[in-house]
């Protein structure tokens, strides 16, 4: 069962438990009241029901999920315009190994797709990375189940975004003591003329001499 916000003017999809599903315009439901009866939106076998509604969207793809954790995306174009009531068109085969149809959503390559199994075990799926197909195939393993789990529920969330860290300042070298093209142990005096010490057994703090320009 599903509740959706619209301006009455779209179109809708509704996906059924087995796998079916059906695109009409909104405008063949009429306004009714908070308690009527409401009108035949899909026709289900006995078997069969509503697992999900979609308020149509621009430039989607159709994501269908089954029990077993085998899904797909599908172009929204695969899905014709039918009219309220019927049966709808084949979505995903759930015969086999696939199971029942658990969920369906409207995504974008964009998007992440959050799993839920019966035990407790999740997966996060980007978008972009479930192989796009067309109608009535039997999609891909989305996520890996034991044999006594299923897939208990599927939402969409933002994909996360990932944040390079910043980069470290590289550390700048300490100051050179030496002057460029200076000769070992000569510095230059304030007035401007060279300093030197002499190299004949004295150390650097000793008194200089002064030498010719």
């Amino acid at each position: 069962m599903a509740a959706r916000r619209t301006d009455g003017q779209r179109e809708v999809l509704l996906s059924t438990k087995a796998g079916m599903i059906i695109r009409f315009p909104e405008e063949e439901v009429r306004p009714m009241g908070r308690t009527a009866g409401a009108s035949v939106a899909s026709t289900c076998d006995d078997d069969d029901q509503v697992i999900a509604a979609e308020v149509v969207q621009e430039g989607v793809s159709v994501f269908t999920i089954t029990e077993r954790g085998f899904g797909k995306r599908t172009p929204l174009e695969e899905y014709r315009l039918q009219g309220r009531g019927g049966k709808g068109i084949i979505d995903i085969k759930t015969e086999g190994r696939n199971g029942s149809v658990v969920g369906m959503l409207q995504i974008r390559e964009t998007d992440d797709i959050l799993a839920v199994t019966t035990k407790g075990q999740m997966i996060r799926v980007h978008g972009g990375d479930i192989t796009s197909q067309g109608r009535n195939t039997m999609g891909v393993r989305i996520i890996a189940l034991d044999a006594d789990d299923r897939v208990g529920s599927v939402a969409r969330v933002e994909a996360e975004q990932v944040v390079e860290p910043p980069a470290e300042p590289r550390a700048e070298p300490p100051p050179s003591r030496r002057h460029s093209g200076t000769p070992r142990g000569a510095y230059q005096a304030a007035c401007g003329r060279p300093l030197c010490f002499r190299e004949s057994g004295r150390n650097q703090g000793e008194e200089p001499c002064w030498t010719s320009g």
